[in-house]
């Protein structure tokens, strides 16, 4: 469409580039061709003629800096933006020149009205991120027959006249006051991962700014041998090849370290849609070869129990004494369970710092060579009755007293079984998991003035509380609002084919990843076989076989308080601890005041707000 009109509107002659060698119509200069609108994509792999070709445009999708430095400096070079609901274009850039940093979008073109706006449909100031909105009379009336799409994307203009419409481009800008809009990524490109939600085209922004590379792209892909999200940099590199370390160390110079990708995969050109736009469907998986640094064999027994344990952390084979951890794929949260296995294996009292000081086996090998054993062995003890608490029980114990009653920190775990249920054999499953796991039947009392642990007997197990059907909405969370012991409280809704079983651990015995590791140990309770099972054939009622547990959480509460010392002897680990951040912490206010902050209550409430989904209103602004 741009093509077209630009030809024709003008009175200028459009040339079709031939089907055999379409290059050669941007790169003959015979041809002619004055102007020409190529997506980056396309144009990086197209050489720059000599002469010709006095004003180029690039549009479709970011354009990398390298690019400027190859055309600009010989042509006029313009940047345009525009999807094609907005027919086509929407702004247009002035002239650039060559720089390491991405092309600005510039200014929205004659007959468009662009808004950067936040969640709440309000204008962003200058410099802020806020996702582009365009109207005006280009912009299309809707999808084809596709009423949900059309009332999702082509929403109330609330700043245009009476009755028109605004397109939600999903794109994030923000204003700058010398170039006009800048690009900043997709907002259905922000991933999260290990709690961080990242923007990939900032970190293609910055691997294109990279000496070496004239073009990136990011993915973040589930790793093959652990599943969990990882990000991957696919990099075209020129004559002076950006070798992945050096990559990698340049990188950490200017992101922080989870924005860092722990895989790169050099290619000789990105694949390409057949519009010339970046194929990322296309885009192959990361190889596992770890290169030359697992060549070389440990040479002492600590670097190969080293590699052994980093191994086991990162899910792979073929880890070499000068493996980089980070490097083969770790990162902060592996990196604190590699620590805990060095410690539990080498008995040494190691600080998360020195992993990153010494991310190899054999730099961390020399570093652990003077240490000694500092740290006791975390073993099955002979514990008093009453126990005392951990400290993080401690903790939970203290809010309990200081707010009362709640359900703050329990985690309802909600599971649906189809089919006929018996009640007998769920029964017995809850009890084998609540046996199993002592801080399922934990309770928290008091003995003289101090909060201790008392286990409660296994054998009589958890009752499952029938919920009749009248009871339905709100069930979850009525159930899921107790406080009263014990831990565990299962309760069943019947229904015809169908029951909700709702398990209710208290926070002080569960933990975020638990859930899916006790569904799988509620199944194995439930094949314990009765009349009829016809899944095993041992002796009717053979309870699960467990193999025995190197510890029991009161055994790590009596670790912890052996390790870390009384608070009272500042000498001790705890009593250093406690003077560190009581120093640190000295002179922070008693409230803290946030710009834009709701005004507080006296007493909290606990109750959150409500927002409709799938709403096409336009919010009420304040």
């Amino acid at each position: 469409m741009w093509e077209l009109c630009a030809a024709l509107l003008t009175g200028a002659a459009l040339v079709l580039a031939p089907a055999a060698d379409p290059v050669s119509a941007l790169t003959d200069p015979g041809t002619g061709v004055t102007h020409a609108l190529v997506p980056p994509s396309a144009l990086a792999v197209v050489p720059e003629p000599d002469a010709g070709l006095p004003t180029l445009v690039v549009g479709g999708e970011p354009c990398p800096p390298g690019l400027l430095s190859r055309w600009a400096p010989h042509r006029r070079v313009l940047n345009a933006y525009g999807p094609t609901e907005t027919t086509v274009m929407a702004a247009m850039s002035a002239p650039l020149a060559p720089s390491d940093t991405p092309p600005p979008i510039g200014e929205p073109v004659p007959g468009s009205r662009v808004y950067v706006l936040n969640g709440a449909l309000e204008p962003v100031p200058p410099g802020t991120t806020g996702e582009l909105y365009v109207a005006g009379p280009s912009l299309a009336r809707g999808y084809l027959r596709r009423p949900a799409l059309t009332a999702e994307r082509f929403v109330a203009d609330p700043y245009g006249p009476a009755g028109t419409r605004m397109y939600r481009t999903g794109d994030l800008v923000r204003w700058r006051a010398d170039t006009g809009l800048e690009y900043v990524g997709r907002a259905d490109q922000q991933v999260k991962i290990r709690g961080f939600r990242i923007e990939l085209g900032e970190i293609e922004a910055e691997l294109t700014a990279c000496p070496g590379v004239t073009q990136a792209a990011v993915l973040a892909r589930p790793d093959r041998q652990r599943g969990d999200l990882r990000l991957v940099a696919y990099v075209v590199t020129g004559q002076d090849a950006a070798q992945p370390r050096r990559l990698r160390e340049q990188l950490r110079e200017r992101l922080p370290a989870h924005m860092v990708p722990s895989a790169f995969v050099t290619l000789g050109a990105l694949p390409l849609t057949p519009n010339g736009k970046l194929d990322r469907d296309a885009l192959p998986e990361p190889g596992d070869d770890l290169g030359a640094s697992a060549a070389r064999a440990p040479r002492t027994p600590r670097e190969q129990l080293l590699c052994a344990l980093f191994e086991e952390v990162l899910g792979r084979s073929g880890v070499g004494p000068d493996t980089s951890f980070f490097e083969a794929g770790g990162h902060s949260l592996l990196a604190i369970r590699l620590v805990s296995r060095i410690r539990a294996v080498l008995g040494v009292d190691v600080d998360l710092g020195a992993l990153f000081d010494a991310p190899t086996a054999a730099l961390l090998a020399a570093r652990l060579g003077g240490a000694e054993r500092t740290r006791p062995a975390l073993t099955v003890q002979d514990r008093p009755d009453p126990a005392p608490l951990s400290f993080a029980q401690r903790r939970l114990w203290f809010l309990h007293r200081a707010q009362g009653p709640g359900a703050t920190y329990n985690i309802p775990l909600v599971q649906r079984l189809t089919g006929e249920l018996d009640r007998e054999a769920l029964e017995r499953a809850l009890a084998d998991v609540v046996g199993r796991h002592e801080t399922l039947r934990t309770v928290f009392q008091e003995a003289g003035g101090e909060p201790v642990q008392r286990i409660m007997d296994a054998s009589a197990g958890p009752p499952v509380a029938p919920r009749h059907r009248g009871r339905r909405r709100g069930g979850a969370a009525r159930a899921a609002g107790g406080s009263r012991p014990p831990p565990v409280r299962p309760g069943r809704r019947t229904a015809p084919a169908r029951r909700t079983v709702r398990p209710r651990p208290g926070r002080a015995g569960a933990d975020a990843g638990d859930p899916p590791h006790r569904r799988r140990r509620l199944v194995a309770g439930a094949a314990r076989p009765g009349p009829g099972d016809r899944l095993r054939r041992p002796a009717p009622g053979e309870a699960p076989v467990w193999p025995p547990l190197p510890a029991r959480y009161t055994d790590y509460a009596l670790w912890q308080r052996r390790l870390l010392g009384d608070p009272d002897d500042a000498d001790g680990l705890l009593g250093r601890q406690l003077a560190h951040w009581s120093t640190v912490l000295a002179d922070l206010p008693e409230e803290l005041a946030l710009p834009r902050d709701r005004p507080r209550p006296a007493v909290a409430s606990h109750r959150g707000g409500r927002a409709p989904c799938g709403s096409t209103r336009t919010p009420t602004r304040r």
